[in-house]
């Protein structure tokens, strides 16, 4: 695999490497390696991979017992870059955003790492119309998701929004299979919605957007965003984005359904909400095109709910730093919102020692299926870290 990728290579570029240490997996210790190769000619690119993790038992069974875990190998395939008006990647789907965020924010399909999802994301763009779509699984029922967006005016968007979960869980009842996955009843879960936009200012220094959207998730009754978005420049490298919302959420409408912890939340069960008047309200400070920091918080009164993210990311040619937090459906207190043990959180970083030779570090909060007795099941949460030492080499 390797070899073949550097030959094709010489047509182009190429670049490989191979990364190896030690970890927690599950509350287990584990050793860690992978070796990578890609290459790419011209708005073409394609990298393997081999990521293999040791237990007691030698390679840990769970990265390879079902079909979908084939999918590890591919590290990403791509065409086209995001500047460009027609593109597609295939590979690890994360931070994901369609439109305003009420239905697909910042979506992330490596959640549930015992079940492995490559998917697909894409999108085409004219002078006065936009496309997006992406598939998180293509070796399995996958979510799905698409929207598209016209310019009807200078100032006036009209957009169209439709997700879905081609395999929910229903009537989960603690029973898993062999691979550890809960055994239930799959059902097709769809969310669509439209929403009308206006946007007004110089782009290079300030924007502002106000929204209406309405939505609604399976049979529920539907939900409406009022929102207006600012994004103003502050000198030559400071960007500020600040967004308030209304909401309003009718009974079994739930906001952004489709976000960074789906894959894990949908374990618990169908999601339902009564009536609710609420609001939501973010703040993204970016520098030098290199560095952000965002938070969100949106709650719900009537139905005593809050959720909280935030992220950091911060890449550069020598190191590289990212972060996310998620706390959702949780009550409204601080102290609730900021319970480290009932999130999804996570943190890597990577940074360059010398020449090919990397230092590598990540540190989470998961959520896996355990096994229990008697064939049954539950969803806990684990700490889980590793240090690995990686080099890299590329033309």
């Amino acid at each position: 695999m390797i070899a073949a990728l550097l030959v094709a290579g010489a047509l182009g570029t190429w670049e490989a490497g191979a990364a190896a240490g030690f970890g927690f997996v599950a509350d287990e210790p584990a050793l860690l390696a992978t070796p990578w190769a890609g290459a790419r000619w011209g708005r073409f690119g394609i990298a393997l991979q081999a990521p293999l993790r040791f237990g007691d038992d030698g390679l840990r069974a769970e990265d390879w017992d079902e079909p979908a875990d084939a999918g590890r190998v591919v590290r990403f395939l791509r065409f086209g870059d995001e500047a460009d008006p027609v593109a597609a990647r295939a590979g690890v789907i994360a931070r994901r955003t369609l439109g305003q965020g009420t239905l697909v924010r910042r979506y992330h399909n490596g959640t549930d790492d015992d079940h492995a999802r490559v998917g697909l994301d894409g999108h085409a763009r004219g002078e006065r119309w936009a496309f997006d779509a992406f598939s998180d699984q293509l070796l399995g029922p996958p979510v799905i998701a698409a929207r598209g967006t016209v310019h009807v005016l200078p100032p006036l968007a009209l957009g169209a929004t439709f997700a879905g979960d081609t395999a929910a869980p229903e009537a989960l009842d603690g029973r898993i299979d062999d691979t550890g996955a809960f055994e239930a009843k799959r059902v097709f879960l769809p969310a669509y919605g439209a929403d009308v936009s206006a946007t007004l200012g110089a782009r290079e220094a300030f924007v502002l957007t106000t929204y209406v959207e309405v939505n609604r998730v399976d049979e529920g009754d539907v939900g409406v965003h009022v929102g207006v978005q600012a994004w103003a420049a502050g000198g030559e490298d400071w960007r500020f984005t600040v967004r308030a919302e209304y909401l309003h959420a009718g009974e079994g409408y739930d906001w952004a359904w489709f976000d960074t912890a789906y894959l894990v939340t949908r374990l618990g069960g169908p999601r339902s909400l009564p009536a609710a008047e609420g609001g939501r309200g973010g703040l993204e400070v970016t520098y030098a095109d290199a560095a952000t920091v965002g938070a969100e918080y949106a709650d719900a009164t009537g139905a005593r709910r809050g959720d909280l993210s935030a992220w950091v990311e911060v890449p550069t040619e020598d190191a590289a730093f990212t972060a996310f937090y998620a706390r959702r459906g949780a009550g409204t207190s601080l102290g609730s919102l900021l319970d480290v043990e009932e999130s999804l959180a996570a943190a890597a970083a990577r940074r360059r020692l010398s020449g090919p030779w990397w230092l590598g570090a990540t540190l989470a909060r998961v959520w896996r299926v355990e096994r229990l007795e008697d064939d049954r099941g539950a969803l806990r949460p684990f700490t889980e870290a590793a240090l690995t030492l990686e080099a890299a080499f590329g033309l």
